[in-house]
């Protein structure tokens, strides 16, 4: 998330801190900003921004907004909730200003392991490899639910549904990775919020690629710099709504498909349970409180999560569901790479052990093990991603 301390009127979300997951962008139309931007970096997960400025300045494409440093904090208040109410809850990748953002160039370089490849690994290898799996990743048409969906592709996945709420970003994107990768890629455009539109989009899935293995709820919002006593009840009811909500609905409608698949054990003999697996993308902030940002919503969301996805491991343990959640902290994903936010970066790398910005291929890794064979044995943990942000 961002930096209060820097930029105290500024509101983002992404990762497990403040602000700076999604990155909040600015520009010149405004001399002050509030940026909302769900979990692309800190926050958790996708990331996604939206920009906050005076009504008449909503047309600006910057990621900006706000009012002067005069105008009254209510009257700042006032102008987010406005703008919120614009927004449609849930991915963490909403548009930005007047347009979808081009898919990363990145994509082009995504390659799929061969099948000759895959075969032929030592079977340490071979553990990480997810051949003959499908999965879901929400969020997936931008940031860090983009490159989870291109690393899952380079793993030799047999398909993988996009749910996200930007139609043209989400088909753009899941046709790049499809021709750079040849793997089936599909772009759904899914409210997590919306239980029947999930259920619609994961019979879909179904009916399109026999079935679902991976479930990876990567998409959340995050509104920062927000002290509580000031904050709406409406931007904690959303974000709730969108971060926890949302997640246990994508939760609860894949996990029924996998439990009704699941073998039934008979008094001869009890069958090899088939390997699924159900990953959160949380974040830091859901075990640390983030300073100096202040973002209860959020981090209560998140903390949330985290207890949800211990819950569902110990229920669906029994069908052989695991289920993880992965924290990330500061990452260095494209929305964070502007000028505006230089001096919150180096506040960021400060405060974190290994001095830097995650990258996004660390938090693919760890994902791609808990996805696969290999983490067989692994379910009901948190695991962070944050250089060690969270140690002190």
């Amino acid at each position: 998330m961002s930096s209060a301390s820097l930029h105290p009127s500024r509101v983002a979300g992404g990762s497990s801190r403040p602000t700076p997951r999604s990155g909040a962008a600015t520009s010149s139309c405004a001399p002050r900003r509030h940026t909302v931007t769900p979990p692309s970096t800190p926050l958790g997960a996708a990331a996604h921004q939206v920009s906050l400025r005076q009504k008449a300045e909503l047309k600006c494409q910057s990621h900006n907004g706000g009012a002067s440093p005069s105008e009254p904090a209510l009257k700042q208040q006032s102008e987010l909730l406005k703008l919120n109410a614009s927004v449609k809850p849930h991915q963490a990748t909403p548009a930005i200003a007047n347009g979808d953002v081009p898919p990363e160039p990145s994509i082009g370089n995504t390659k799929a392991l061969s099948t000759e490849t895959m075969d032929n690994l030592p079977p340490t290898l071979r553990n990480f490899v997810l051949k003959g799996k499908t999965a879901i990743v929400t969020g997936g048409a931008r940031g860090l639910g983009l490159a989870m969906s291109q690393a899952l592709c380079e793993a030799g996945i047999k398909a993988v549904a996009i749910f996200d709420i930007q139609p043209k970003l989400g088909q753009s994107v899941a046709q790049s990775l499809h021709t750079a990768t040849g793997i089936p890629v599909k772009y759904h455009n899914v409210d997590i919020t919306n239980e029947s539109n999930v259920e619609a989009a994961v019979k879909q899935v179904i009916q399109q690629f026999g079935g679902i293995d991976i479930l990876i709820n990567s998409a959340g919002v995050a509104f920062s710099n927000l002290p509580a006593e000031k904050q709406s009840l409406d931007i904690f009811r959303k974000t709730i709504d969108i971060n926890l909500t949302g997640s246990y609905i994508m939760a609860q409608v894949v996990g029924r498909y996998m439990i009704k698949t699941t073998p039934k054990a008979t008094s001869h003999s009890h069958p090899q349970l088939p390997d699924r697996s159900i990953i959160f993308i949380a974040s830091m902030s859901g075990s640390i409180v983030n300073y100096p940002q202040r973002q209860s919503a959020y981090n209560t969301s998140k903390a949330a999560v985290i207890m949800l996805s211990k819950c569902l491991a110990a229920e669906w343990a029994e069908y052989g569901i695991r289920v993880n959640t992965i924290s990330p902290g500061y990452m260095d994903t494209v929305l964070n790479r502007t000028p505006e936010l230089t001096q919150q970066k180096v506040t960021w790398k400060q405060r974190t052990p290994l001095g830097r910005l995650g990258k996004e291929e660390e938090l693919n890794n760890v994902m791609v093990w808990l996805a696969g064979e290999g983490a067989r044995f692994v379910t009901g943990g948190d695991y962070k991603v944050d250089g060690g942000y969270s140690v002190y």
